[in-house]
């Protein structure tokens, strides 16, 4: 009979540390949008959005006309209930409104758990914003990088690059499918002696697509720039090219347009003119594989 209070209070203990952990597993659940949509209002319109939550949650919310933002912010909610947004303002209406909801079960800065779009009506997927897109040459390759200011129902990005008449498909990467963006990074190899054109093609879940612009690079045989130094010279000065990758010409030549001095580099970067005469002389390397040329002045004072 004395085990009788003791059996019936670790029960009650038990059922008291069972409902502290549901509680805890509950209160970590995520918040999820349930419906949304928009509605004119004169001129304007407003965004309706339904939701599920327990505790105090977060929504990271983007409203969208066409590529511009119409809002960016984040919303504290406790309990199932509706957000509304008023007075927004959409010139393209309603095929160019669009609006997303990020669920997170902790700070307005914690990872997405949960997402509810709200697409522009028979539009499909929404297209990723590009925020920026780069080719810059190292050598015999190019480094090619892209952000995305957001991305939704996104598949793959398809380099494309162009040496001829057309493009042509160099690599293909998977698309991170963020709604906050993503940045990407890819080596070409690339010895190609003229000017290389790339893009990128977006394809998106259901095989629609775009391409972003096109950014130019130059080519292996294309002429380096270079330093005179000092200049003004006391007679005496260093000619450097930078970047050098092919056979190079260095010309000093006078006003009159005789040639005083030449040099082909092909091992070094760099030249030493001494000895020059007071006067105006024009310095004109050119790469020997391209043709191209590249001239700066050279002051002598001494």
């Amino acid at each position: 009979s004395h085990l009788k209070p003791l059996i019936i209070m670790k029960k009650i203990t038990l059922f008291i540390s069972m409902l502290a952990i549901s509680a805890a597993v509950f209160s970590q659940s995520c918040p999820i949008g349930t419906s949304g949509s928009f509605t004119q209002v004169g001129s304007t319109w407003t965004l309706t959005f339904n939701y599920t939550a327990t505790g105090n949650k977060n929504f990271k919310i983007m409203v969208y006309c066409g590529s511009t933002v119409l809002l960016d912010t984040c919303q504290t909610v406790k309990g199932d209930g509706t957000l509304t947004y008023t007075g927004l303002i959409c010139a393209g209406g309603i095929d160019a409104l669009s609006a997303t909801f990020e669920g997170r079960s902790g700070s307005c800065n914690a990872t997405p758990c949960s997402n509810f779009q709200i697409l522009p009506p028979g539009g499909g997927p929404l297209p990723v914003r590009l925020g920026s897109f780069f080719a810059k040459r190292i050598n015999n390759t190019v480094a090619l990088n892209w952000k995305t200011e957001t991305e939704i129902n996104s598949k793959e990005f398809i380099l494309e690059r162009k040496t001829g008449a057309s493009f042509v498909a160099v690599a293909t990467i998977a698309a991170a499918n963020r709604v906050t963006g993503s940045s990407y990074a890819h080596t070409d190899n690339n010895t190609n002696k003229g000017v290389t054109l790339y893009r990128l093609k977006i394809v998106d879940i259901d095989g629609s697509f775009t391409y972003s612009n096109v950014s130019a690079v130059k080519g292996t045989a294309t002429v380096s720039d270079f330093t005179v130094f000092p200049n003004p010279s006391n007679g005496n000065a260093k000619v450097t090219i930078s970047d050098i990758s092919e056979p190079t010409d260095v010309q000093l030549v006078d006003l009159s347009g005789r040639v005083i001095k030449k040099f082909s580099l092909t091992n070094t970067n760099t030249v030493e003119l001494n000895s020059l005469q007071k006067g105006m002389y024009m310095i004109r390397i050119t790469n020997k594989t391209s043709g191209e040329s590249s001239t700066q002045k050279l002051s002598v004072v001494n």
